[in-house]
């Protein structure tokens, strides 16, 4: 009978099994024979090609998919929700190397990152699913580990009735994310809402938005800006990034 059952899949799949004999009924244990030796089977080889996913535009993206009428979106063959939690028992849980993620595995068929100290959902993973779908995940990004090192604005030196934005900021995270979109608020002495204005990365890059680079762990970056001044009243400002 078999001992062992092992299955390893990575393309290939080998199937190994470590037979003994049966042990005859009785009081007096068997005496240990030649045959006791575990037997060698040679690994076979077999080869599994996953199953093609056709899906239909208005088709949901699968049985548990929390949308099941997808309306139609410009260049989106399917589209669905997600809650933050499992739907369904969690069946397994690891920590990663660095102790700042847990990863969660459920009946839902997903894998849910989670920030370890902050008790937050980092992301859903769907890697097997784009895999087979052709999809492409978006890269792991989390602003709030962008950090500022240095900031000033003041009167641009060579155009009048427009501020100079001068800011320098850091990807702190360990790994790398995409450039984040910069908001710069402008506030009174009565810490009153002056102006506000969001920066896409094409727009402090200077490059075109399908060139934008990401930016690696641990890097630092300078930009400079321009912002139209909107009077004597802005004494105070603040950066965010999203």
């Amino acid at each position: 009978y078999s001992k062992c059952f092992t299955v390893r899949r990575a393309g290939k799949v080998e199937l190994a099994a470590r037979l003994e004999p049966e042990l005859p009924a009785g009081p007096e244990p068997a005496k240990p024979t030649a045959v006791d030796s575990p037997v060698k089977v040679q690994p076979v080889h077999i080869e599994i090609n996953p199953e093609p996913v056709e899906i239909k535009p208005g088709d949901p993206l699968g049985a548990a998919a929390l949308v099941v009428n997808p309306a139609p979106i410009k260049g989106v063959k399917s589209w669905t929700l997600e809650t933050v939690g499992h739907r369904g028992e969690v069946n397994c849980v690891a920590y990663s190397p660095d102790g700042r993620l847990l990863a969660s595995g459920g009946e839902d068929g997903s894998i849910r990152l989670w920030s370890a100290n902050e008790r937050t959902l980092v992301r859903v993973l769907a890697v097997r699913f784009c895999e087979l779908a052709g999809c492409q995940l978006s890269p792991r990004r989390d602003p709030s580990r962008i950090a500022v090192l240095s900031r000033s604005v003041k009167t641009h030196p060579e155009m009048p009735k427009v501020l100079q934005i001068l800011l320098t900021f850091s990807n702190t995270a360990d790994f790398d994310q995409p450039y984040p979109q910069i908001r710069l608020s402008l506030y009174s002495n009565n810490n009153e809402l002056i102006a506000r204005r969001r920066f896409n990365a094409e727009e402090y890059l200077g490059t075109p938005k399908t060139e934008v680079p990401i930016i690696a762990a641990g890097q630092s970056v300078s930009v400079e800006l321009a912002l139209e001044d909107p009077g004597e009243e802005a004494t105070g400002f603040k950066f965010d990034f999203f």
